[in-house]
């Protein structure tokens, strides 16, 4: 799918979403993030705060 195509989420997809994720303690998620260093990548707690970020968000 390309990006053009995607949906962003509502506010209600975004509540559901912080519902249901789990931490993404997952290894090879670690590694892949830890690995980008072109692009920020950061995870937002469901009430907006910054909790995880990688070397290209510094």
């Amino acid at each position: 799918m390309s990006h053009s195509d995607e949906k962003p989420l509502s506010k209600t997809d975004h509540g559901e979403h912080c519902e249901k994720r789990s931490s993404p303690s997952d290894e090879s998620f670690r590694l892949l993030v830890e690995s980008v260093t072109d692009y920020a990548i950061f995870l937002l707690s469901c009430d907006g705060r910054g909790e995880t970020w990688n070397a290209g968000a510094d």
